[in-house]
């Protein structure tokens, strides 16, 4: 009886506990991984978020204030005056965002300098100008 216990236990010190080791080790060298990836991803999925659905306030009130009364006039808008309108929406934007936001975006987006994130917001903002066009009632 006794020698099956001491075999047993040498079986657990030889093979079962250097085994759990090597998982541990492999846990250890892989969960952190994983979990800077998942939360990257989160983190970068919240600034997308954000990002679009501010785009789209800054450019619904830039509609309502400045492009309105350029419809108004009757007269079209001239591409100066559109690109003014454009400009203003970009501004506001990095202004809600604030230079800790503008800072998040572009690390979360791992951008590699302020023109990035500049091209960046210019394609959010007339990704929501688009969006704003399609839902305008069409003149009939």
């Amino acid at each position: 009886m006794q020698d099956i216990d001491t075999i047993g236990l040498l079986f657990l010190k030889g093979v079962v506990i250097p085994a759990l080791g090597v998982v541990a080790l492999w846990a250890a060298a892989r969960v952190p991984g994983w979990i800077a990836t998942h939360v990257s991803n989160k983190r970068i999925a919240g600034v997308i978020d954000r990002l679009a659905q501010l785009a789209f306030t800054v450019v619904q009130e830039v509609q309502q204030t400045v492009v309105s009364k350029l419809k108004a006039s009757g007269d079209a808008a001239a591409p100066e005056q559109l690109a003014a309108a454009r400009d203003q929406a970009i501004a506001t934007l990095k202004s809600h965002l604030g230079a800790k936001g503008l800072l998040e975006i572009k690390q979360a987006m791992q951008l590699t300098d302020d023109t990035a994130v500049e091209k960046l917001i210019t394609s959010f903002i007339e990704s929501a100008v688009l969006m704003l066009k399609q839902q305008e009632p069409k003149p009939e």
